[in-house]
């Protein structure tokens, strides 16, 4: 649904709606604002809110498995290697779950 947005440099806002298709009479709806080119596609909105759904998982997984939410940041360089062996660790972990 396109929201009333006055804009002149090609962009536009819209509301995207979203309801489970595994439970349709679940009245519960989720939305989306959306900031975006004016000639995006509904398929490529669509497309984009749905990775939102496989990143919260992987963080979730990386902070309750691998210990992502577990460190203290005191300075950015330990906060990146920390972040980086975590990610790594992952990636690993994803790659060894996918060949068993």
């Amino acid at each position: 649904m396109p929201v009333n947005c006055d804009r002149s440099d090609g962009f536009q806002r819209w509301l995207l709606f979203r309801r489970s298709l595994e439970h349709p009479e679940d009245p519960r709806v989720s939305y989306y604002q959306v900031f975006a080119k004016s000639d995006t596609t509904l398929e490529t909105m669509v497309q984009i809110a749905g990775q939102r759904w496989r990143i919260e998982e992987c963080f979730k997984f990386a902070k309750d498995q691998l210990g992502l939410g577990e460190y203290e940041v005191r300075s950015w360089h330990g906060w990146h290697r920390h972040i980086t062996l975590v990610l790594a660790a992952q990636n690993i972990s994803h790659r060894l779950t996918t060949l068993l």
